[in-house]
C-alpha cells in the first residue's frame, strides 16, 4: 500500500487505558483504518493501567493496526515514597482511596471535612522538598514515558516509513521529545489539543514557587509545540479562538483546523440519535453526572440551591434526585460530608464507575443528563458526546458564553444554568418540577457534524495534507 497512508499516533490512552482520552483515540484509529489506513499505536504496557477500563478494541480492523507498547520510569513513586518519609510514614488523605460512608459513619476521630481543606503552613525543608519532587514530575504524571517517546518514535518512524506522527494532549509531555524530533526528521507533525495546556484555566495558580515555574515552563513548551507542529487540531472553535487571541502573531488559521469529540454511530442508533429527546415523565426526576468529579467540578452550588429550594417547596423538591456515577478525587471528599450534613443523602449518591454499557443504560434511566463545567470557557467535557447517543436531554451547568453552552443551544438537545448564578440553578428546578415532561428536537444537520465517520473524514485531508482552516457552521 502507499506510504501516504501511513500514520503513527504516540498517545498513552489506549486501551486497557480508563481515561476519557481513549474514547477519542480509539474513534480517530478505528475509522482511519476503516478507510484504509496503516496505523501504528505507540502505547505503554498495559501494567500501567490498574484500573478497569470501560473502553476495548473491539470494531478494530487488527490487520491494520499495529500496537507497540513500551515501558516508562514513574517518578510519582519516588515522590510518593519522599512525601511518605517527611511525613513519618503516614498516608495523607490524598494517598488513600475514597472513603466508604460506612467509614465515614463509624469514625471516631472525625469526620471529612464539609468544605474545601485549607493549605497547611509547612517547612521550609518540606517546601523545598515538595519543589523538587513535583518539579521531577512536570509536565505531567507521564514525563517518565518521554524517553520511550522519544527512541521508539525514531525507530518506528525510520523502521516504517511513516510519514506522520499524531500526537494528543494532555498529557502534554510527549510533546517535548517530539518537538525534538520534529527538527531532524521528516514526518508531518500533527498535534492535537483536546484540552488546553498553558491557557487551562484549571493550571493559572501561581500561589507556590512550583507553580510560578511550571507556569513559565508551560507558556514555553506550548509556544515551541505550535511553532513545530505542521498541523494543528483543536477539540471546539472557542479553544482555537483563544490560542488564535493568545498567539496573534503565529497565524494558526493557517494550519489549524476544529475536530470535535463526536458520538460513534456503531454504538447508538440513529434513529434515537437524530430523534425527540424527553424525560420520562415519571414522579421521581433523576439528574445523572457520568464521569470523575475533581478540581472545580463541584457540584455545592447545585446541592445549595437543592437547598434553597427545600425552603421554597418542601414537599416537591423530593422528587428531585442526582446520581453521580464514577470518581470523585480526594480534593473533593467533603461532598460526602456536606451531603450528609444537609440531609441530601436520600436525593443525592454518589455511585462508582461502570463499564461503557452499563453507564449507558443508567442514563437512559434518567430523566436528564448533566454537564458539570465551570471556571472555563474553552473546554466541554468529553462525555457530552456520549450523552448524544442518548434519547434524553442534557441539562448544563456552565459558564456563560462557553463552548458547552453553546453546543446545548445550537444542537436543541437541553437547558442551561450558570454555575456561578444560583437563581438559573432554582429557575431549572422549578421548571422540571412544573413541566410533567419536557422534551427536545435536536437539530439533525448540526448533529450530523459530531458524527465520528465524518470528522474523521476531515482528519483524513489534514493528515493529507490538503486541508485549509475551515471553522464548524452550525446553525443557530
Amino acid at each position: 500500500m502507499s506510504n501516504a497512508k501511513r500514520i503513527l499516533f504516540v498517545t498513552p490512552h489506549y486501551p486497557p487505558s480508563p481515561s476519557v482520552g481513549t474514547q477519542r483515540m480509539i474513534r480517530f484509529i478505528k475509522n482511519l483504518a476503516r478507510r484504509g489506513w496503516d496505523v501504528f499505536v505507540l502505547t505503554q504496557k498495559e501494567e500501567y493501567y490498574p484500573l478497569q477500563s470501560i473502553i476495548t478494541e473491539n470494531g478494530i480492523p487488527q490487520e491494520r493496526v499495529h500496537v507497540i507498547r513500551t515501558a516508562k520510569w514513574d517518578p510519582f513513586r519516588l515522590w510518593g515514597t519522599m512525601k511518605n518519609i517527611l511525613r513519618g510514614g503516614k498516608k495523607s488523605s490524598s494517598d488513600t482511596n475514597r472513603p466508604t460512608r460506612d467509614a465515614l459513619n463509624n469514625s471516631s476521630n472525625g469526620k471529612q471535612k464539609s468544605t474545601p481543606a485549607r493549605p497547611k503552613n509547612r517547612s521550609v525543608l518540606f517546601r523545598i522538598i515538595d519543589f523538587i519532587t513535583r518539579m521531577m514530575q512536570y509536565p505531567d504524571r507521564e514525563n517518565g514515558w518521554m524517553w520511550s517517546v522519544a527512541w521508539h518514535t525514531w525507530r518506528i518512524v525510520r523502521k516504517e516509513n511513516i510519514p506522520v506522527v499524531f500526537a494528543s494532549s494532555p498529557p502534554h509531555s510527549p510533546y517535548l521529545p517530539l518537538n525534538v524530533l520534529r527538527s531532524v526528521m521528516g514526518f508531518r507533525y500533527v498535534v492535537d489539543f483536546r484540552d488546553p495546556w498553558a491557557r487551562s484555566q484549571w493550571s493559572r495558580d501561581t500561589r507556590t514557587l512550583y507553580e510560578k515555574v511550571a507556569r513559565r515552563l508551560d507558556i514555553h513548551f506550548e509556544q515551541r509545540t505550535l511553532r513545530r507542529a505542521d498541523a494543528i487540531v483543536f477539540n471546539n472553535e472557542v479553544l482555537f479562538e483563544e490560542y488564535q487571541r493568545s498567539y496573534p502573531s503565529y497565524h494558526l488559521e493557517q494550519k489549524s483546523v476544529v475536530l470535535t469529540n463526536g458520538f460513534d454511530p456503531d454504538v447508538g442508533d440513529e434513529t434515537v440519535i437524530f430523534g425527540e429527546r424527553h424525560t420520562r415523565g415519571e414522579p421521581d426526576i433523576v439528574i445523572i453526572h457520568a464521569g470523575t468529579l475533581y478540581k472545580k467540578r463541584d457540584p455545592r452550588n447545585i446541592f445549595t440551591a437543592l437547598l434553597t429550594l427545600r425552603e421554597e417547596m418542601p414537599t416537591e423538591v423530593q422528587r428531585l434526585r442526582f446520581k453521580f456515577l464514577g470518581h470523585v478525587t480526594p480534593d473533593l471528599h467533603y461532598l460526602f460530608d456536606f451531603v450528609k450534613e444537609n440531609d441530601l443523602e436520600q436525593q443525592v449518591e454518589f455511585l462508582p464507575p461502570r463499564p461503557y454499557q452499563q453507564a449507558l443504560q443508567e442514563m437512559m434511566n434518567a430523566d436528564w443528563l448533566l454537564i458539570l463545567q465551570p471556571v472555563t470557557r474553552i473546554q466541554v467535557p468529553a462525555k457530552f458526546f456520549d450523552y448524544l447517543l442518548m434519547p434524553r436531554p442534557i441539562w448544563g451547568v456552565v459558564e456563560p458564553d462557553s463552548i458547552s453552552e453553546r453546543l446545548i443551544q445550537q444542537l436543541h438537545v437541553g437547558r442551561v444554568s450558570y454555575n456561578d448564578d444560583p437563581e438559573s440553578i432554582l429557575q431549572f428546578f422549578r421548571h422540571t418540577l412544573n413541566e410533567k415532561q419536557s422534551r427536545f428536537s435536536p437539530n439533525q444537520e448540526n448533529l450530523e457534524q459530531f458524527m465520528v465517520p465524518n470528522i474523521v473524514a476531515r482528519l483524513e485531508n489534514v493528515l493529507l495534507n490538503t486541508h485549509h482552516y475551515e471553522e464548524p457552521v452550525l446553525e443557530s
